[in-house]
């Protein structure tokens, strides 16, 4: 399944090089307020299946029952990982 996703996609990529599409009207494009921007990048994060995936894969190794509560612990890894992720990206940010 993995095998075909790949060749679909690279399919695609080879479609979208051999196509004539030309963005000529980029700098007449009206300018799209920041709330919405936001929006759209919020939505798309949060739709990402990918990062719950990781997140029940992964912090449950961490887990540990002799350490205090487990939801007093996830709260402190969620912490952790908004706070990095934060930090990481709006520097990111920053520098573009």
């Amino acid at each position: 399944m993995i095998v075909l996703g790949a060749l679909y996609m690279a399919w695609i990529g080879f479609g979208l090089v051999r196509s004539s599409i030309v963005v000529a009207n980029i700098d007449r494009a009206g300018r799209m307020p920041l709330f919405t921007v936001f929006r759209q990048g919020l939505v798309t994060c949060l739709l990402n299946p990918k990062a719950y995936l990781f997140i029940m894969a992964v912090y449950p190794q961490f887990l540990k029952p002799q350490y205090g509560s487990i939801a007093g612990q996830a709260a402190v890894m969620g912490a952790l990982t908004v706070l990095m992720q934060f930090v990481i990206y709006g520097s990111v940010a920053l520098m573009a």
